[in-house]
């Protein structure tokens, strides 16, 4: 019996780590939950009076600066966002584009092909390279990658819907963002539209 328990139990942590979630975490985990995966000292702040929680984890990522965790009260997690340092770059937003594509290339390994949008709107009158960054800071630029359950091939763990990687940029820095929507997001954030 003691023989069998050994090769379940070391079956029972691998399992645990190949299906532990981005950053640590794992879908309907609770904020206390989180809070014991997070970097000592550091307990998850509530944004407002939203489902939203600041967090750092034990082991933060060297490209990100900033966690959030969306925790339903009955569902638990069901959304991570983070958000990079700011990454200064030229007009041509040169720096920042080569950041964004050297993650993607990484999450690629393991995700497989995203799908990717590269796209300024129409209308904008700033359409030249060198307005490269401002028209990202202007909303009116979009570059992203997503890799969505189902689609192209993605390989993604069972318990993630989509994974989104998109750019943004403030007056000083352009800041890459990464979006996991856990498989329970759907449902939940159909719930909060009807409610409004």
């Amino acid at each position: 019996m003691k023989k069998m328990l050994f090769p379940i139990l070391i079956l029972t942590f691998i399992v645990s780590i190949v299906f532990a979630g981005p950053f640590g975490l794992s879908k309907g985990m609770s904020v206390s939950a989180i809070s014991k995966l997070s970097k000592q000292g550091f307990e998850p702040e509530r944004i407002s009076d939203d489902d939203k929680y600041f967090f750092i984890p034990k082991k933060p990522h060297d490209l990100f600066k900033a966690y959030i965790a969306y925790v339903d009260e009955r569902k638990g997690l069901y959304r991570i966002n983070a958000v990079s340092n700011g990454i200064e770059s030229s007009v041509y937003g040169l720096e920042l584009r080569i950041a964004f594509n050297v993650l993607v290339h990484t999450l690629s390994k393991t995700y497989g092909t995203p799908k990717r949008t590269d796209k300024i709107k129409e209308n904008y009158k700033f359409k030249e390279g060198k307005y490269w960054l401002r028209s990202l800071k202007d909303g009116a630029r979009e570059l992203s990658a997503t890799w969505k359950r189902g689609e192209n091939g993605t390989t993604l763990p069972q318990e993630l819907d989509k994974i989104s990687v998109y750019l943004s940029a403030n007056f000083l820095y352009g800041l890459i963002n990464i979006d996991y929507s856990f498989s329970n997001s759907a449902e939940i954030e159909n719930k909060q539209v009807d409610v409004l």
